[in-house]
């Protein structure tokens, strides 16, 4: 109803949301519009998922500020799992940070002992949203929540396919074990701090043969 009534009456009916229009100019009402109308489209997806945030208020302001912020996080979350557009639409329109709400949101998944199968299709969507850096930090926690938590350790090694730069491979070829071909991805870039680390690891695993082969490329 909010929508379709003149500027005057969309003025009372925001004021009966608790938020205050007066002084507002156009595009602050056409945004306000943008925001409400986003909050309608959550509502009735909770409504039909049966979900407990219907109630939740994304509009608001005030006093209430930090609520409503944490009521936005907190809806961007659930609706990754469910309706990845609507979430991505909440995250734009409220500026929130989206590499953060996607690993938050990938947590409370494997927390709530979902399919892991699920998990990687539900990463992948993400894709076109983040840059190569955000993508990483979000694969790769998904990939240590596989690995660590949920013992998945075919999935974990399906995960880091998905990951960009060679320094996030490596990592998690560390955290596999996998400390030779490590040392390969590290040396085919020439990353000394990345060879560094490798031998650190190799020596604690009392491996010579490796040990020998950092220390000749770090003397190059």
């Amino acid at each position: 109803q909010i929508l379709q009534v003149p500027g005057g009456e969309q003025n009372a009916n925001f004021a009966a949301l608790g938020v205050d229009c007066e002084g507002l100019g156009v595009s602050n009402l056409l945004e306000m519009r943008s925001i409400v109308g986003l909050q309608i489209d959550v509502m009735k997806h909770a409504e039909k998922q049966g979900s407990d945030f219907k109630s939740w208020d994304i509009v608001g302001g005030g006093s209430e500020d930090d609520m409503i912020a944490f009521h936005r996080r907190r809806a961007a979350e659930l609706l990754l799992l469910k309706d990845g557009s609507l979430a991505f639409r909440v995250i734009q329109e409220f500026r929130l940070p989206a590499a953060e709400v996607y690993v938050d949101a990938i947590r409370q998944y494997c927390k709530a002992k979902r399919p892991h199968g699920q998990l990687i299709p539900l990463v992948k969507d993400l894709k076109g949203t983040l840059g190569d850096l955000e993508w990483d930090h979000v694969v790769g926690n998904a990939f240590f929540f596989l690995l660590n938590e949920l013992s998945d350790r075919a999935r974990a090694k399906q995960m880091m396919k998905l990951l960009v730069s060679d320094h996030s491979k490596v990592l998690a070829l560390l955290a596999l074990g996998k400390l030779d071909r490590a040392f390969e991805v590290a040396k085919s870039c020439a990353d000394d701090v990345d060879v560094e680390l490798i031998l650190k690891h190799a020596r604690s695993k009392g491996n010579k043969g490796l040990c020998k082969k950092c220390e000749e490329f770090l003397r190059r």
